[in-house]
């Protein structure tokens, strides 16, 4: 992954650019956007500093991964254990962004991962755990996403996949009750990705799931909730 190492390096200063444009007129407690005088070395330390709303997040993490395991059952991917620890820590910190830049909060939490030093993850993982919480929220265009440029063909097959996973699962808490759950993943006579849910809020959050499952079907093949 050492291409992905040095285009974070290359664009460090171009992200933190990025971020005063971005969240010129923010202002926050403990120093500037990009101030990393106090280490961020933890997905926890992250939430915290950032205010995140940890129900939310840990809900939408749980149900990536239960997405992640029922798709991996039924051959969707053949993703590793390690791969599954990224996508948790990116959906977990999907509204990294959140407080400091609500409108753009997708692209501005990749901008904080990427600038942060996160134990236990490479740089070029970040990379991946970036593109999770940038492609979370927004229309999905891979294509534009200068971030998997730096990557070879199998890492961009890996972020693109775990971040359709995370896109889905935050679409599945869009009421923010964390009341939706999904109950079992199963395969239709035509192939489609028949995913059950319930709740008392989850035709709501179906249908925010559904407009948000484009990069899931460019990746896994035909879904509905």
């Amino acid at each position: 992954m050492r291409a992905a190492e040095l285009w974070i390096a290359r664009n460090k200063k171009a992200i933190e650019r990025t971020h005063r444009i971005r969240c010129k007129n923010v202002r926050i407690s403990n120093g500037s956007v990009m101030d990393n005088r106090r280490p961020m070395q933890t997905v926890e330390s992250l939430c915290a500093r950032y205010a995140l709303d940890l129900a939310h997040a840990r809900h939408v993490a749980a149900a990536a991964m239960q997405l992640f395991d029922e798709t991996q059952k039924l051959g969707l991917h053949a993703f590793t254990p390690r791969e599954r620890e990224w996508l948790q820590a990116g959906a977990t910190l999907l509204d990294l962004g959140m407080s400091l830049d609500p409108s753009n909060h997708h692209l501005t939490g990749r901008d904080l991962v990427l600038a942060a030093p996160l134990q236990g993850f490479s740089p070029a993982e970040r990379a991946i755990v970036a593109c999770i919480v940038g492609f979370h929220d927004g229309v999905a265009q891979p294509e534009r996403e200068p971030l998997l440029k730096a990557l070879d063909d199998q890492q961009r097959k890996v972020a693109l996949g775990l971040a359709a996973l995370a896109r889905v699962a935050d679409g599945l808490d869009a009421t923010r009750t964390q009341t939706t759950v999904v109950k079992a993943c199963a395969r239709a006579a035509d192939g489609t990705l028949v995913v059950r849910i319930c709740g008392p809020h989850s035709h709501d959050d179906a249908r925010q799931a559904e407009a948000r499952a484009d990069l899931w079907r460019a990746v896994f093949g035909a879904v509905t909730f």
